[in-house]
């Protein structure tokens, strides 16, 4: 795996990624914020209007590949889909989203999407903030495998299955992420 592709622990709390992607910036976006085309990467669930208002995403690991492959034991669990709450924070099109994520007992962290054009790429940089100590390497994890099926949507190219893209990923942030 090319170095570029790992998430990068910014703080104690935070862990931020790049890619960069084939443009344009509003197509990007359009991953991003329409329902359909980000349940294709990460899940469903449709933005509210208003930022401080409150949604549901729809998590279908299964859904993110016409290849198949079931998930790990550990992750058994997410099966038959998740939903989880979130709230809008920030939408300012199409340069930034910001969401809150919830992390159960831990409370909510948050998301931010960041886009910026250079030439015909799109830089994406997502930031995860606020992330509970024992959480950092699951998320980043969790992120690196969801980008890299965005990545494949993007360059017209079938993704892999989840739990493939997903597969090793945790432990190698486990080395990486010692304090």
């Amino acid at each position: 795996m090319s170095e570029a592709g790992w998430g990068e622990l910014i703080a104690p709390d935070t862990v931020r990624f790049e890619r960069w992607l084939p443009g344009p910036q509003e197509r990007v976006w359009s991953w991003l914020v329409e329902a359909d085309k980000r349940a294709l990467w990460l899940a469903g669930g449709d933005l509210p209007a208003l930022p401080g208002e409150d949604f549901t995403l729809h998590f279908d690991h299964q859904a993110l590949s016409p290849v198949q492959q079931a998930a790990p034991e550990q992750y058994r669990h997410y099966a038959r889909g998740i939903q989880t709450r979130h709230r809008l924070l920030e939408y300012d099109p199409p340069h930034r989203l910001c969401i809150s994520w919830d992390e159960g007992e831990a409370g909510y962290s948050e998301v931010t999407f960041a886009l910026t054009t250079h030439a015909d790429q799109v830089r994406l940089e997502l930031t995860h903030r606020k992330l509970a100590p024992g959480d950092r390497v699951n998320v980043a994890g969790g992120w690196h495998a969801h980008l890299r099926i965005l990545v494949a949507r993007l360059r017209g190219e079938q993704p892999p299955a989840f739990w493939a893209a997903f597969d090793g990923i945790e432990a190698a942030y486990a080395e990486r992420m010692v304090d």
